[in-house]
């Protein structure tokens, strides 16, 4: 299974965070502002992760990251 999570950047306190695409956050993780009044937050990058489940066992892994900046 592929998700897709978004590099942000919060353009009032400049740090970095990442959000599930379709998942977005309502605040900043690091300064709190809200980033649904205020759209503070600029993307900047995104990655694309696989994500596989065993179904036998239920173990979760994630063989593949990459990051398209």
């Amino acid at each position: 299974m592929d998700l897709v999570v978004n590099k942000c950047e919060c353009l009032l306190c400049n740090k970095v965070f990442f959000e599930w695409e379709e998942a977005e956050l309502d605040e900043c993780p690091h300064c709190n502002a809200s980033l649904d009044t205020d759209k503070s937050a600029n993307v900047i990058g995104e990655m694309s992760v696989v994500i596989e489940l065993d179904v036998t066992t239920g173990k979760v892994s994630v063989p593949f990251v990459g990051l398209n900046p």
